[in-house]
């Protein structure tokens, strides 16, 4: 396991938490939050290879946690991948231009 990659999995909701970490977690080295302020200092924390992000969270959101992700230096080229279970177009057209519906 010490050879895997890491990924960071946040999402509020512990189902999906558990979902992903159950189908992931013979690949990688799954590193869990819960909610997008705790995935911020845990991705300083653990410089994760890949980061996983639900869109609706407490705290802070997929977006902001991507964003200030974004702005620190040991993190910012990490890839993130968000998550949502919104999947009309205007959502979709949102996601894509880093804006919130």
């Amino acid at each position: 396991m010490a050879n895997l990659p890491t990924l960071l999995v946040a999402d509020d909701e512990p189902d999906m938490l558990r979902f992903l970490k159950s189908q992931l977690s013979s690949n990688y080295r799954v590193v869990e939050a819960v909610d997008g302020q705790q995935a911020i200092e845990k991705a300083s924390q653990y410089l994760p290879d890949i980061i996983l992000l639900d869109m609706m969270m407490p705290e802070k959101d997929g977006l902001q946690a991507c964003r200030e992700i974004r702005e620190r230096t040991p993190t910012q080229s990490i890839p993130i991948i968000l998550l949502t279970a919104r999947a009309d177009e205007e959502n979709q057209a949102g996601i894509a231009l880093g804006r919130r519906q």
